[in-house]
């Protein structure tokens, strides 16, 4: 197909597509991880003045993390949004229609352009990609500038490696990660070079982006006293079960949902084809690598904090290493390539148009919040502001908080955090709520008032007899 071979045409659909479906959920109030740490961080340096230095943001908001992301955000909200709930997410899709860019272009550079057309496409139609493209978090930007970064070292460009490294850097910690191994790559590469002057020129600008998360440690240091966030310590497990359990579900994540074992299973069975046959891996360097990152990427993650949504800067390159493998494998008849790219990107787009989660790593949130506006909204029609409610999480944050965007009045209510229903009057349960459960004892002194349901989701709200 003439088309697979176009420099630009898949990319501009795949980009379209993203904005034609992302455009009705530019209005949707904040939610999650937005609430609880990100938004309220950017409305706070807004106030202060954009900066990214430790200290412009007190550490409550900005829990220890580098603060590139809440800069830009700062700046776009300060310059261009202002209260304005559509124009705030339109920044991070802005940001996912860049990272197609970036992504495209780094992949038929170092492979070839149908390659970099599939790639693309797949990517623009995962549904954590769909989720993450209009929220106000940084992994997208994060695998952006890891794209930048992975692109510049294969290209040698170790100048703009520096620049888009220490950018990465002051995005988010995990991009240490990327750091590490494109270090160790660059001394196992040059291990015969290492006394050139060369060498240690490239080094040092290799070194740059490390060093650069190091001066903002110290200052984080001088400023806080501390280096890194006590509570975020707190959450690094070694306890066995707790890392099996990230184990099992970060490897799904990337590995079996969403179609990748669609690719992944091909990709192996094709690396142990071509073995046997004593064939070599084409673009070797560039799958070696993808492996090194993926394996350091899934350590990293199941010591630390884990949630879905932390894989995503690493599944661009999964995606396009296994379509590499695939594509040598039956490189002597396009035909099936064409064929098996066609399935994948059906299986993939079912997934992302019929999942509804209850998190952010798909559209499910779309349901859940359309749920919870409407409870919010009747329970400003009944004026229960003089009320007690215990809620979950994301209803209790948007029923007490303004800068969520639930609310239609200048009013809130006064919310408490489930389990328990001693001192409420009210308790709003809803599909997000688990794993906090209602308890057996409590069941028998609630009177349901109102259920509301949308699509997948659903919220109920108890009167608490007394």
């Amino acid at each position: 197909m003439k088309i697979l071979n176009h420099p630009w045409i898949i990319l501009l659909l795949s980009c379209c597509a993203t904005i034609i479906i992302k455009i009705p959920h530019l209005n949707l109030p904040f939610f999650n991880d937005e609430t609880f740490s990100y938004y309220p961080a950017i409305l706070e340096m807004v106030k202060n003045g954009p900066g990214m230095l430790p200290g412009t943001i007190p550490l409550i908001y900005s829990k220890g993390h580098p603060l590139f992301f809440y800069f830009l955000s700062s700046l776009w909200i300060t310059w261009i949004a202002g209260s304005s709930t559509i124009l705030v997410r339109l920044f991070p899709l802005l940001i996912a229609i860049a990272s197609l860019f970036i992504f495209h272009r780094f992949a038929k550079r170092h492979t070839n352009t149908p390659l970099a057309n599939i790639s693309v496409l797949i990517l623009s139609l995962q549904p954590m990609f769909l989720a993450q493209a209009s929220l106000i978090l940084p992994e997208i930007l994060l695998f952006a500038l890891f794209t930048l970064c992975f692109d510049s070292y294969l290209s040698g460009n170790y100048r703009q490696y520096a620049l888009w490294g220490s950018l990465m850097m002051l995005t988010k910690e995990t991009g240490a990660v990327f750091i590490l191994v494109f270090g160790l790559s660059f001394l196992i590469e040059n291990r015969q070079a290492w006394k050139s002057k060369k060498f240690f020129i490239n080094l040092l600008f290799l070194g740059i982006p490390a060093l650069t998360y190091s001066v903002f440690l110290f200052l984080h240091y001088l400023k806080f006293d501390v280096f890194f966030f006590s509570e975020h310590l707190d959450l690094i497990s070694t306890d066995s079960s707790t890392v099996l359990y990230k184990l099992k579900s970060a490897s799904s994540v990337l590995f079996t949902r969403n179609a990748h074992n669609l690719l992944v299973l091909p990709a192996l069975g094709g690396v142990i084809y071509l073995l046997f046959k004593k064939k070599k891996l084409h673009n070797l360097r560039l799958l070696a690598i993808s492996l090194a990152i993926l394996l350091a990427f899934l350590t990293f993650t199941i010591l630390n904090f884990y949630t879905y949504r932390y894989i995503f800067p690493v599944i661009g390159i999964l995606l396009l290493s296994s379509l590499v493998i695939i594509n040598q494998i039956s490189r002597q008849h396009s035909w099936i390539m064409i064929g098996y790219a066609g399935v994948v990107l059906a299986v993939t787009a079912w997934y992302a148009a019929t999942k509804r989660g209850q998190s952010d790593a798909d559209l499910g949130y779309v349901q859940f919040l359309k749920v919870h506006k409407q409870m919010v909204e009747y329970c400003e029609q009944q004026n229960w502001y003089d009320k007690e409610f215990g809620a979950g999480y994301n209803m209790v944050m948007g029923m007490r908080d303004q800068f969520s965007c639930y609310l239609n009045t200048t009013k809130n209510f006064k919310m408490h955090h489930l389990p328990g229903i001693q001192d409420r009057d009210f308790i709003i349960y809803d599909s997000t709520c688990w794993p906090f459960e209602i308890r057996e004892e409590d069941k028998s002194k609630l009177k349901l008032i109102k259920h509301f349901q949308y699509k997948k989701h659903w919220g109920e709200i108890y009167q608490v007899e007394k």
